[in-house]
């Protein structure tokens, strides 16, 4: 994605028990939580592993409790668009939509400005700023756009109101002597682009 910086921290598990034992969660009084996730393969058949192996990873501190909560597509949506889950699995794009991604702000826009279809519990004066900054800047600014898109990285990594956890590769196959095959950011494959070496 254009823009993209290793905002993340690495994995740091005794960082991760003291800042849970500063917000007051210790083994002796763990933190309880319930992730819910779609369990009827809208997204894919491993949605179940994946919620398993995030339990497995948070417990892992010896301070989270992790409950599982699988729902199929429409309760699920029901529930997250709602508040009934304080934390859940979501696949992206949202089912049955392309995958807009020849620009960021159609993916932060949905998770800090969507009230109506997903109960983000995120709001950040500070990302507000930074998103109407963004909006200020020239389509054809590119330079402008890509620090503003770092400084949100930053703030996100900071307040991480979601955090990514598996991205699929997109791949094109061709022969050895098909040239410039590839796929854009909305996952389509130009054959005008395509040229073929002689044999």
């Amino acid at each position: 994605m254009p823009g993209h910086i290793p905002a993340e921290p690495i994995r740091d598990l005794e960082r991760a028990r003291e800042l849970l034992s500063f917000a007051g969660y210790t083994p002796e009084t763990p933190l309880a939580i319930t992730i819910a996730y779609v369990s009827d393969g809208r997204y894919s058949t491993r949605e179940a592993e994946y919620a398993n192996l995030i339990k497995q990873q948070l417990e892992e501190t010896n301070v989270f409790r992790v409950t599982l909560q699988g729902a199929p597509y429409d309760d699920f949506r029901q529930q997250s668009s709602t508040c009934q889950s304080p934390a859940f699995i979501l696949g992206w794009p949202p089912s049955g939509q392309p995958p807009y991604y020849l620009d960021a702000t159609h993916w932060l826009n949905f998770f800090v400005y969507n009230t109506e279809t997903l109960c983000s519990n995120y709001t950040s004066p500070a990302m507000t700023t930074l998103l109407d900054s963004l909006a200020a800047v020239d389509p054809n600014d590119l330079n402008g756009r890509l620090a503003i898109y770092g400084e949100i990285q930053t703030l996100w990594a900071e307040e991480v109101p979601t955090l990514d956890l598996t991205q699929e590769v997109r791949t094109a196959v061709s022969l050895p002597k098909v040239q410039s095959a590839g796929i854009d950011a909305l996952g389509l494959l130009h054959y005008t682009t395509l040229t073929k070496n002689a044999e």
